[in-house]
């Protein structure tokens, strides 16, 4: 197996070839627009259809609560309603979750294969099986759900356990979703350490951008006192912080599902030895 600083090392060579930090963002800013705007038509057509989900009853309440307003408990035929139009929305957000993860676990292990071919066609293929993906992603998150339920770390647990079910989805896409995880499981046997050291290893730069852009933000729309004296305008110097932060976010992004991707591979080959 791999050490992680091979891992780190292998990936950084494919995100420094560039196209695929770039492919990264266009199958994530697609993938993800589709998502909103699905998501968008679906509560609009509840508000059409004067239909409340259990998240918009209690932003309600929250909302009433706040103003010392009287907010009245939904009557058992209301609530039903909410019950079924909460899961229905959870339903179609299954949907897109999972073809957005195969997506990207798609394009990330064509990365770490350093792979050109049909690159967008595979990302975009997975549209074509949405109810098996969606079937994934709700036993996955039932599953790591159910271990929370004990305690945070079994939990955590769980989820590296089951990290591997996208990658696995993405290379053979006619698996069920219970060979998936079972497989998953067997692949990530006496990894899941291994595997979190990986994550945490980019954490720092991770806290480091996130404060780049929180201070670029607070800047630009609030401005701030101490900077007033400088020579160059602080909202120019803000917007700039800003900038660095969100170009670097999306570079580490790349590189860390990339450097999973090459974890992944590396624990294949290990899982067969």
């Amino acid at each position: 197996m791999k050490t992680n600083a091979e891992i780190r090392r292998e990936s950084w060579g494919r995100i420094k070839q560039g196209k695929w930090i770039l492919r990264f963002f266009v199958v994530a800013v697609i993938f993800g627009g589709i998502s909103e705007v699905v998501n968008r038509l679906m509560l609009r057509l509840y508000v059409d259809c004067g239909i409340q989900t259990w998240s918009t009853y209690l932003n309600s309440k929250i909302a009433a609560a706040s103003q010392d307003l009287l907010y009245t408990m939904p009557s058992s035929s209301m609530a039903l309603q909410m019950h079924i139009a909460s899961l229905f929305s959870f339903f179609i957000a299954a949907i897109f979750s999972g073809i957005t993860y195969v997506a990207l676990a798609s394009v990330n292990l064509k990365a770490a294969r350093n792979v050109d071919e049909k690159w967008f066609s595979d990302a975009l293929s997975n549209f074509a099986r949405p109810f098996g993906l969606a079937w994934l992603f709700i036993l996955v998150t039932v599953k790591i759900l159910m271990w929370s339920l004990l305690f945070i770390v079994p939990g955590i647990v769980a989820a590296y356990r089951y990290s591997q079910v996208w990658n696995l989805k993405a290379d053979n896409p006619g698996w069920s979703a219970s060979k998936c995880i079972d497989e998953s499981s067997r692949v990530m046997k006496g990894l899941k350490m291994q595997r979190f050291r990986l994550d945490i290893s980019f954490l720092f730069w991770w806290v480091i951008l996130l404060m780049f852009i929180l201070t670029g933000l607070t800047g630009v729309f609030e401005g701030s006192s101490y900077m007033a004296n400088m020579e160059i305008c602080p909202k120019v110097v803000y917007s700039l912080l800003l900038l660095i932060g969100f170009i670097g976010i999306v570079l580490f992004s790349a590189w860390m599902l990339v450097a999973r991707a090459v974890f992944y591979r590396a624990a294949l080959e290990s899982a067969k030895e």
